[in-house]
């Protein structure tokens, strides 16, 4: 009497434990939503799922209600495939990826928040910003310096002063830098920059390029870790940035 009681007790512990074990596997689907940001040349539609129709989308390549995980998606430039891959969403967040394409005869490259450790990469203290550099231009050397220079106020003048060089610029991102904000007259933050980019052999200037960081309305940055690169006509261009 005792064994068979004992054999009852095991067979529905076995049974209540396989239940379990299904009703965990049959979770509710969890979605989020994702965004891809055209830094490409040419206009570049986005086709999501298997089907080939192109999405309707009145927030250009955004997408909502995407199943987390990796979902199949395919770029186009009028009719010709340029890539076709798979991306991670994360559930219940905006997930954001870049297209990039540095020149007409270049592969598409998509870039997810987590590219050269971006989303990872720790906020600077106040009056400090990050930069990581690359460069893609077709009209400069493949490798180059770049200095950055901003103007910070002393007693009655703007002072110009030098923040930050970057040795051997190629099409790699280089390593983050920490850059000291100048500091206007009446104790703002400077947010205007000058990327003076010179040959790496005999320092022949090339070219002196303005780049100004994003505010908000409050005159505030915007974001404070930057990935720039000079693009294929020359200018200085935002990737990334958080």
């Amino acid at each position: 009497m005792r064994i068979i009681l004992y054999l009852t007790l095991f067979v529905l512990m076995g049974a209540t434990f396989f239940s379990c074990s299904k009703g965990e596997a049959n979770q509710d689907p969890e979605f989020g939503r994702l965004s891809i940001k055209d830094l490409t040349a040419g206009a570049v539609r986005v086709v999501e799922g298997e089907n080939n129709k192109f999405p309707t989308s009145t927030d250009g390549n955004t997408f909502s209600n995407i199943l987390s995980g990796k979902n199949r998606f395919r770029f186009y430039q009028a009719d010709d495939l340029l890539l076709d891959t798979s991306l991670s969403v994360q559930p219940y967040v905006k997930n954001t990826f870049v297209m990039f394409k540095s020149g007409n005869n270049t592969d598409l490259k998509i870039f997810g928040s987590d590219f050269k450790g971006l989303d990872h990469e720790t906020l600077p203290d106040p009056g400090i910003v990050k930069f990581s550099l690359a460069n893609f231009s077709s009209t400069l050397p493949n490798k180059v310096n770049i200095y950055i220079n901003t103007a910070t106020y002393t007693p009655n003048t703007d002072k110009p002063i030098q923040v930050a060089q970057f040795l051997n610029v190629s099409t790699s991102f280089s390593d983050f830098q920490n850059i000291k904000l100048g500091i206007t007259s009446d104790n703002g933050l400077v947010s205007q920059f000058t990327f003076i980019i010179t040959d790496p052999i005999n320092q022949t200037v090339l070219a002196s390029l303005p780049v100004a960081l994003p505010k908000d309305l409050d005159n505030h940055l915007i974001n404070t870790v930057f990935l720039f690169y000079v693009d294929s006509g020359g200018a200085v261009t935002i990737l990334m940035s958080k």
